[in-house]
């Protein structure tokens, strides 16, 4: 039996083009650290910042009162590549008074250098395939859940082929190894193909691992901030099987360039035309 939960949300770029390079240059220094890492990423020519922060409130410690704290360790640090930013989060609770206390908050955000912007966020779970342990809720016997809100409008598309998550809350409990089939919960709803605003809640269907989701979110054209709030936590749990959890977390971003410089671009273009044809 697995001794504790992980989650992998991953934060990625819808291909305009490409998908960006991520490095790390800060990441935290202390459990709890709310500054947990930040570095550069280029894509399609440009490059910008990135950064990851949360609201993480412990050092860790597995006595009471118990909170987030960043994980580190075997498999656990922050990883950074061609598949954007990942990151990892712990809570030793393993009691339901200390296991109700306030969801787990992690936001992402992103800029471009002058002349390009950002093209899209998505939001996956573990695009490096960690293998050190699980997501969603193993045996709590719980249900996952996590909300992602972020500013200027626009809606945002869900693939899950899977049937992975459900955009409604589920009326069961799973235990390690358990599938909610879509079929088999009268509180699913699919969301593959999902539009979505803000502030849109989704639930695990199933205790997934690392190396088997499928699903992923994209957020609309131009978002560069995201926040994730993360629950494992609704109201009560089956047989009241509180337990360890750890939460995966990734990142990625596009760039892609300014209108105005796109523009720039493609009349310098025809103008190189017309004078080829003219010579």
């Amino acid at each position: 039996m697995k001794s504790h939960q992980l989650l992998a949300l991953s934060f990625l770029i819808p291909m305009h083009c490409s998908a960006g390079v991520f490095v790390i240059t800060d990441s935290f220094s202390a459990t709890n650290d709310k500054d947990y890492a930040s570095g550069t990423f280029t894509d399609n020519g440009g490059s910008g910042t990135w950064s990851v922060t949360t609201d993480v409130t412990t050092t860790g410690a597995d006595t009471a009162p118990y909170g987030w704290y960043n994980d580190s360790g075997t498999n656990k640090d922050p990883q950074a590549g061609s598949l954007g930013i990942q990151t990892t989060f712990r809570n030793d609770s393993t009691n339901e008074s200390a296991a109700n206390e306030a969801p787990l908050t992690v936001n992402f955000s992103a800029s471009a250098d002058d002349g390009y912007q950002i093209g899209n966020i998505t939001i996956s779970q573990s695009p490096y395939n960690n293998l050190s342990g699980d997501n969603g809720v193993s045996y709590l016997e719980q249900m996952a859940t996590f909300t992602l809100s972020w500013s200027g409008g626009g809606t945002a598309l869900v693939n899950d082929p899977a049937g992975q998550l459900s955009s409604t809350m589920l009326n069961s409990f799973y235990a390690q190894g358990e599938e909610i089939a879509a079929g088999n919960d009268p509180g699913f709803t699919a969301t593959n193909g999902l539009s979505f605003s803000s502030t849109q809640t989704f639930y695990y269907t199933t205790d997934l691992n690392n190396d088997s989701d499928q699903w992923s979110i994209t957020l609309p054209d131009g978002v560069g901030d995201v926040t994730v709030e993360w629950d494992s936590y609704l109201d009560n749990a089956r047989n009241n099987n509180f337990g360890l959890k750890s939460e995966w977390i990734s990142f990625n971003a596009t760039i892609v360039p300014e209108p105005s410089s796109a523009v720039l671009v493609a009349l310098s273009g025809i103008s190189l035309l017309a004078r080829r044809k003219r010579s």
